[in-house]
Order: C-alpha cells, then sequence, then structure tokens
C-alpha cells in the first residue's frame, strides 16, 4: 500500500485499488481453463463493500442504481470462479463481487462488445497449457464523464477498458494480446455488436 492505492490478494486475482478514483486501476487474473476446475459456478454472495480496503475508497450501489450503468467486472466472475471443489469455486467466484472489482460500465457495453471479449478470452483455444493470465483495467481522459449520485461525491465514469492477456501458444512461445475498448457512442448504442477482436487489438505499447 502507498498513498495513492492499495493492492489487495483475492482468489485467483489482485487489484490495485485508487483512492482517488475509488475504483481499481488493474485487476490482475490467473485463468485455469481445465474443464474440471472451470466450470459453471453461481455465486452465493452479492456485490459488497471490502472492509480491509475500507468503503471510503469504492463506490457502493448508489452510483449504480437507477441508471444506465453495471457494476462492471474487471476480472470476470466466470472466468475467476475456478478451482480444485465446488467450494474453492464457490468461493473464488464470491470473491469477484467486491466493489473493489466492479467499474462504471454503460450496459450496453458491458452485456454486449465487453462480455464477448471475456467469453472470448476464457474459452481461448490459441494457447497450449490451458492457463491464461490477465490483466485489466479502466482507462480515464480528458473527457469523462461524470456521475454525482444525491448525497454521494460525484465519481468519474471511464472512457473506456483495456485488456491485456498472456499464454503460452501452440508452438511453445510467450504470446501476448492487448485489446482496448471505448465507451462511446458505437459501443452505447445497442447491445447487439458483433465484436471484431482485431479492430480492438492494439500494440502493448498503447496500453
Amino acid at each position: 500500500e502507498n498513498g495513492s492505492r492499495t493492492l489487495r490478494h483475492y482468489e485467483n486475482y489482485s487489484v490495485a485499488v485508487s483512492k482517488q478514483y475509488r475504483t481499481s486501476l488493474f485487476a490482475a487474473l490467473n485463468i485455469d481453463q481445465d474443464p474440471d476446475k472451470l466450470q459453471t459456478t453461481h455465486a452465493t454472495k452479492g456485490w459488497r463493500q471490502d472492509e480491509i480496503v475500507g468503503g471510503e475508497y469504492q463506490l457502493n450501489n448508489d452510483y449504480y442504481s437507477k441508471n444506465h450503468w453495471d457494476k462492471g467486472h474487471l476480472a470476470p466472475d466466470a472466468s475467476a470462479g475456478w478451482g480444485e471443489s465446488e467450494e474453492v469455486r464457490v468461493a473464488a467466484t464470491n470473491d469477484t463481487y467486491y466493489y473493489t472489482n466492479a467499474s462504471l460500465q454503460h450496459k450496453n457495453f458491458n452485456r454486449d462488445e465487453w462480455r464477448d471479449l471475456e467469453a472470448w478470452i476464457r474459452t481461448l483455444e490459441h494457447d497450449s497449457t490451458d492457463k491464461i493470465s490477465e490483466i485489466t483495467g479502466p482507462i480515464f481522459g480528458e473527457h469523462d464523464r461524470i456521475i454525482h449520485p444525491p448525497g454521494r461525491d460525484l465519481a468519474v465514469i471511464p472512457a473506456g477498458f483495456f485488456k491485456v492477456i498472456a499464454y503460452i501458444n501452440k508452438v511453445n512461445s510467450l504470446e501476448v494480446r492487448c485489446f482496448v475498448m471505448c465507451q462511446d457512442a458505437a459501443a452505447l448504442v445497442d447491445a447487439k455488436g458483433i465484436v471484431d477482436y482485431q479492430r480492438y487489438q492494439v500494440p502493448i505499447s498503447k496500453v
């Protein structure tokens, strides 16, 4: 921990929480694609504050209520919820429902382009070890929007999000892919888009 951010470790992923933005600057996730470990698992706990981090550094449900903004997972529950047993998988899935792992994502973005990218990575067939490392975070810029719930401090809405994935490919070499998706007019117009991953892929130097 330092003066501007807090590092927090959960089951299968970690986050660096920005005290300024009250959201994580990134979530670093390890995915195990082994079908005996990565199975459909439902959370038994809902969204909640992480008391270790402190509620003053998290955006609670007031920021996501009665508007178009979803609690967008930085570390997706379906990707993080893996483990050797059902008990471990449920615990890992529950760990993704802390507000430290949520970011303001428009519903048409979160339930469309972003969700499709998450699923594509989770079922990636280009790797040779069934193991993928993923880093995800918000992008803040000069023209970010703000949200100001009644009785709460205003918060900045990310202009977009990035994902970096790394894995060992079929020729036993390290491969890295980077994606940037903006919450722009084209992405927010509806929830029926078809994701062209090459369109969103960028050099790692851009992240």
